[in-house]
């Protein structure tokens, strides 16, 4: 099965306090955004410093 990739989640939080998240912020997957995700995947070290 195949699918698409229409945006990375970059922030979700519990905005009714029940200790689930509940909302997510996500950016929309462009030609643009594409072009940073490959750049940066191509830098990707295994790590987050």
């Amino acid at each position: 099965m195949y699918g698409y990739l229409t945006g990375i989640t970059i922030s979700v939080s519990d905005t009714d306090g029940d200790l689930r998240y509940d909302t997510s912020v996500s950016a929309y997957f462009d030609g643009q955004l594409r072009t940073v995700f490959d750049s940066a995947s191509a830098r990707w070290t295994g790590s987050i410093p």
